[in-house]
């Protein structure tokens, strides 16, 4: 019987082990997906079902108790269906026990929907409900007689099973969540979740490299206009406010095959990979022209009007310049746009845009 009992919380852990691992390795958030989540956990419940506890005539199965997690996780659906494959998998692969089956589904749909509920954390919620189906479970008894020594040593052996689920889950869904954020913070700005500037170099870099593939790119560099005044007149909470709704109508005018980042404080850009230069001009006075008509808020609630300089860069698979260049360029037509009086669009050959100029085009 102990052999059994080790081999079942071994496979508990290896599985739910195995979950976070493909997880990190294919750079999915499947801990957040309830779809996948939901068809591996099954599949761990099923394998279950090969390794019964035997205690003197009965085969005691310990796949309820993925069932409970599940409820816990994911949605009522979600529980059913788990509940339903398991079924199907017990009957198949064991024989028709009409008293598991009913209590896979008993418990799949009273614990998934009772649990939106109870407002407990993860492990008072796994004891409670673990609690739950070891009541229904000696309640379906009555009509399935077993000896009592049976159901007294079957409960222990579930909370034990049940606490070392909680704790391998727990733990590697914590070290999940740190990985997947240490992941998004290499690329990521935390503020805006735009992308952040070493990110923004490995692109350039990259665009640089494969120009004979992609033919052109192009480069937006846009600058908030007096943005230190926003953090000296309202403080910083209200700048980081501010450029959060910077980034989000960014992203609203970002096109096809294109990428926003967060380069430093108040400067954002985008790199567009195979756009037209007079579609980088029209997309760069787009921003602009929305930028100065929307009001931004603070803290407070504060609104604020706002404008943008922007410069733009640009290269084709027949430009020999060095990989800097684009840069270069971009970065000099921003200068030039703060230095005209700024709220403009600059290019090279230098053609400054105020406000409607760029309907002419």
């Amino acid at each position: 019987m102990l052999s059994s009992v080790f081999i079942n919380i071994a496979i508990i852990i290896a599985g739910v082990y195995l979950l976070i691992r493909i997880q990190l390795f294919d750079h999915l958030n499947i801990m957040k997906n309830k779809n996948i989540i939901s068809i591996l956990m099954t599949v761990l419940a099923i394998v279950l079902l090969k390794f019964p506890i035997q205690l003197s005539e009965e085969h005691l199965y310990l796949s309820f108790l993925i069932i409970i997690l599940l409820s816990t996780i994911t949605s009522p659906v979600h529980t059913f269906i788990s509940a339903l494959v398991l079924c199907i998998a017990h009957y198949i692969l064991i024989h028709f026990d009409l008293f598991w089956m009913i209590f896979y589904l008993i418990i799949a749909l009273l614990l998934s929907n009772i649990a939106p509920f109870i407002k407990a954390n993860r492990f008072k919620n796994l004891m409670l409900f673990l609690t739950l189906s070891l009541m229904i479970f000696t309640i379906l008894h009555i009509f399935n007689p077993v000896e009592p020594l049976v159901l007294f040593l079957f409960i222990p052996i579930c909370y034990i099973a049940m606490l070392s689920l909680y704790l391998i889950y727990n733990d590697l869904d914590t070290f999940s969540e740190l990985t997947l954020k240490q992941k998004f913070s290499q690329s990521k700005d935390i503020l805006t979740s735009l992308y952040n500037v070493r990110q923004f170099d490995y692109d350039i870099n990259e665009a640089n490299n494969n120009i004979e593939t992609i033919q052109s790119f192009g480069l937006i560099l846009i600058d908030i206009d007096h943005f230190k005044s926003v953090n000296d007149n309202y403080g910083f909470e209200s700048g980081d406010l501010v450029l959060k709704q910077m980034s989000q109508l960014i992203l609203n005018y970002l096109p096809r095959n294109s990428k926003a980042y967060r380069n430093s404080g108040e400067e954002f850009s985008i790199i567009s990979f195979g756009a037209s230069y007079n579609e980088l001009i029209h997309i760069a006075e787009s921003i602009r022209r929305n930028v100065e008509k929307s009001t931004f808020h603070t803290k407070h609630n504060t609104t604020l009007n706002l404008t943008v300089s922007i410069g733009i860069g640009y290269k084709t698979k027949d430009d020999i310049s060095t990989n800097r260049k684009v840069f270069i360029d971009a970065d000099e037509m921003l200068y030039e746009a703060k230095k005209n009086g700024t709220n403009k669009v600059m290019f090279n050959p230098t053609l400054t845009f105020k406000a409607g100029d760029s309907d002419d085009l």
